[in-house]
This record gives C-alpha cells, structure tokens and sequence, in this order.
C-alpha cells in the first residue's frame, strides 16, 4: 500500500522495502513513530521470507505476546487516511 501510494504521487518507486517508510516519512505520510515500527515489521518480515539468521523465537514470542503485530493496523490506516485525503487510490 505504501509503495502504491508513493507511486500515485509519481515519486520513484523505493528500490528495497526498508525505503518505503523513509518515503512515506518525507511526503508527510506517516509519523516517525509508527515508520519506526514499519521498519521493525520490515526486518522482521524480510527475516521470516529469507531465513536470515534464522527466527529468534524469544522476539516472536514477544511480538506474539504483547500483540505487536496490531500496529500494523495503525500503519495502514495512516496511509489510508492520507490516500482518501488526497484522492488517491490506495
């Protein structure tokens, strides 16, 4: 969603993942805290997809437990709510 967002905005497109949220910071898209966590989400996900390292599990469970994955909630609905803003199909 947010590469798609900042394609609408007829920026170039971010070469890795991780340039979405510097992107999605610089059009005033997303507050530097939660593209923070975005970035955090990244790694993680590039982790799950790649097998980099391997997974620790003590960070799973603390995701898991603490029900850090429900940010992302918050993540989309800031893009969302920008995209409605500006007219832009998400």
């Amino acid at each position: 969603m947010g590469t798609r967002i900042i394609s609408r905005l007829g920026r170039k497109p971010p070469a890795i993942y991780s340039e979405i949220t510097e992107q999605l910071v610089s059009e005033g898209i997303l507050s530097l805290d939660l593209a923070s966590k975005f970035k955090k989400m990244i790694g993680f996900r590039n982790i799950v997809v790649h097998g980099y390292l391997g997974i620790d599990i003590k960070k799973l469970e603390e995701i898991l437990a603490k029900k850090k994955y429900r940010e992302i909630y918050k993540i989309a609905l800031e893009i969302y709510e920008f995209a409605v803003k500006k007219n832009l199909d998400p």
